[in-house]
C-alpha cells in the first residue's frame, strides 16, 4: 500500500471521519423484530444497543443469523437478550490507528465511537478504512488466523515488515508499532498452537485432557515486541485426575509448537525460556510454586526468570487458566519487600551511555565501535525499573507504558516523571525500531546498536534527553527501594 495512503489514514484522519453508515439505535427492551427491520431500512449490518445515549452493547448481523435464525430467540424478545455486551469504544477524536489497533487486537469488525462526553455517535466497520489490501494491519492478521498451514503463516507473516517500515516512515508512535508487531507474533503463536492440536489429533493422541494456556514473557508479553524475536513461552495447565497424561500429551504439545515456530524462522531462546522446556510446562499449582520461590528466593538466577514470567501475558488456549496463575502473582507480590528490590537492583546494573557534556559513550574496540546498545543501555534499565513498581504495587498490567500509568494512578510517581518516563521509553524504542530496519535495508544482520555520528541532531538530542531521564529514574529507584541495604 502506498506509503501517502497509510500517512492519511493513520496520521490524518480522526475516528469520526471514517463514519460512513447511518446509525441505528435502540433500547434494550426494544423488541429483536424490529432492530432487525431497522437495520434493514438503513442498509447498515449493526445497530448499537444505548441507554440515554451511553453504549451498552452491540447487534450485528451474525448476532441475528447465530441466535434468532439459527439459536430460536424470539424476534418479539427483547434486543439485549442477543446483543454483545460490553460494546468496545473508541473516541471520535483519536486517530484512525487507535480503532485500526483495537480492531487488529481484538479481532472485532465494529466499534462504537462516542463523543468526549461518552455518548454514542456512529458505529465503525472495518471496512470503513479502506478495502481490505495487502498493506492493511488487519488483513495480515486475517490471513494469519485463517492459514491453513506453516507455508500460509509464512506468507502472511512476509507482509509484516514492509508494513512496519511504513508505519515508522509515516510517523505512528513507536508504541503503538510494536503493539502492532506483537499482535501479529501472537496470532502467529495462537494459529501455531491450534496447528500443533490438529496434527496431535490426527496422530491419534487426541484433544488436550484438561483446559491449557500457553503464555508469553519478556518484550512479547509487554507488547514492546521489535521486528528481532525469539521464543520466550511456558505452557500452564489445569490440575486433572491423570496427571501423567496431561505431562505426556503437554509435552508432545510443547515440542510441536516449538518445532513449527523454529520452521517460521522463530528461533529457539538461547536460555531456554520455552514450552518445550519441561521447566516452564506446568500445572497451575506448580506455577504458583514458581512464582512463589522466586519471591521468597529473589537472587541470582531466579532474578532472570522472574524479569521473563513477571512479564505474563495469554495468547492461546483458555484464557482462565492462565488468568489464575497470572491473579494469584500479582496479589501475592506486593508483599515481598527484598523481592522488589532485587528486580530494582537489575535496573542499576547498567549505567545509560552518557557521559560528561551530553557526550555519548560508545564502544571503543571490537565490532561494534563507535556504538552503543540501546536495548541493553536503555529499554533495560526503564523495564526492569518499571517492572519493580509494577511488583510492589500488584499491578497486571505488563507494558511498561501502562505500568508507568498505573504507577502515577497511585502516586508512586509524579504525573511529570510519568510524562517524562513514557517520551523515553517512546524515543528508545524508536531508535530500536529505525536501527533494527536500517541493518535490514542494508543487508546487515539485525541489531540494537545505534551509530550516534548516523543520526541527526534532533534524534541525538531527543535520546540525550531520554537518557538523562533514565538516569534520574535510576536514582529514584535506589532510594525507594532501599538497593543499598541487605534483608
Amino acid at each position: 500500500m502506498p506509503e501517502a495512503r497509510l500517512q492519511t489514514w493513520l496520521h490524518r484522519l480522526r475516528t469520526r471521519e471514517l463514519l460512513s453508515r447511518p446509525l441505528v439505535t435502540a433500547a434494550p427492551t426494544e423488541a429483536v423484530a424490529a432492530v432487525a427491520r431497522a437495520m434493514t431500512e438503513r442498509h447498515t449490518g449493526a445497530a448499537v444497543v444505548a441507554n440515554k445515549g451511553t453504549p451498552i452493547g452491540i447487534v450485528t448481523d451474525r448476532d441475528l443469523r447465530s441466535k434468532v435464525v439459527a439459536g430460536g430467540y424470539p424476534p418479539s424478545g427483547p434486543v439485549s437478550g442477543i446483543m454483545s455486551a460490553p460494546v468496545k469504544t473508541v473516541r471520535g477524536e483519536d486517530w484512525a490507528f487507535t480503532a485500526l489497533r483495537e480492531m487488529t487486537r481484538t479481532a472485532l469488525h465494529h466499534l462504537a465511537v462516542v463523543d468526549g462526553d461518552g455518548q454514542l455517535i456512529g458505529v465503525l466497520f472495518t471496512d470503513d478504512f479502506v478495502p481490505l489490501e495487502a498493506g492493511h494491519p488487519a488483513s495480515l492478521t486475517q490471513a494469519v488466523d485463517a492459514a491453513a498451514s506453516l507455508d500460509g503463516i509464512r506468507a502472511a507473516e512476509s507482509r509484516l515488515p514492509p508494513l512496519v517500515r511504513g508505519l515508522v516512515r509515516a510517523g505512528l508512535p513507536a508504541i503503538e508499532v510494536t503493539e502492532l508487531v506483537a499482535e501479529v507474533h501472537s496470532r502467529t503463536l495462537r494459529r501455531v498452537t491450534q496447528l500443533a492440536e490438529q496434527a496431535l489429533a490426527a496422530d491419534g493422541h487426541g484433544r488436550p485432557p484438561v483446559p491449557y494456556a500457553l503464555v508469553v514473557g519478556g518484550s512479547e508479553g509487554r507488547r514492546e515486541q521489535t521486528m528481532v524475536t525469539d521464543q520466550d513461552n511456558g505452557l500452564v495447565y489445569a490440575l486433572g485426575a491423570d496427571d501423567g497424561a496431561a505431562r505426556e500429551y503437554f509435552t508432545r504439545l510443547a515440542e510441536g509448537i516449538a518445532q513449527r515456530l523454529a520452521a517460521l524462522a522463530v528461533p529457539h531462546c538461547p536460555g531456554s525460556f520455552m514450552a518445550a522446556n519441561p521447566r516452564w510446562r506446568l500445572d497451575v499449582g506448580r506455577w504458583k510454586e514458581r512464582f512463589l520461590g522466586w519471591m521468597e528466593r529473589p537472587e541470582g538466577e531466579a532474578l532472570v526468570e522472574a524479569s521473563v514470567f513477571f512479564d505474563w501475558r495469554f495468547v492461546a488456549g483458555e484464557e482462565a487458566v492462565a488468568s489464575e496463575v497470572w491473579t494469584w502473582a500479582c496479589t501475592q507480590a506486593p508483599r515481598y519487600a527484598p523481592f522488589h528490590q532485587g528486580l530494582a537492583r537489575e535496573a542499576l546494573r547498567r549505567d545509560p551511555p552518557l557521559g560528561p557534556f551530553g557526550r555519548f559513550r560508545v564502544a571503543r574496540h571490537g565490532p561494534h565501535r563507535g556504538r552503543f546498545d540501546v536495548k541493553a543501555l536503555g529499554l533495560f534499565p526503564l523495564v526492569h525499573g518499571m517492572r519493580a513498581y509494577a511488583v510492589q504495587l500488584g499491578l497486571k498490567d505488563t507494558g511498561t507504558s501502562a505500568r508507568v500509568a498505573g504507577a502515577v494512578d497511585a502516586g508512586a510517581l509524579g504525573a511529570e516523571e510519568g510524562r517524562d518516563l513514557r517520551h523515553a521509553l517512546e524515543t528508545l524504542l524508536r531508535a530500536r525500531l529505525d536501527t533494527e530496519l536500517g541493518a535490514a535495508m542494508e543487508g546487515r544482520p539485525p541489531s540494537t546498536q545505534v551509530d550516534p555520528s548516523r543520526l541527526d541532531a534532533i534524534d541525538r538530542a531527543a535520546l540525550r534527553q531520554a537518557f538523562r531521564t533514565i538516569r534520574l529514574f535510576q536514582r529514584g529507584l535506589a532510594d525507594r527501594f532501599r538497593t543499598q541495604l541487605s534483608w
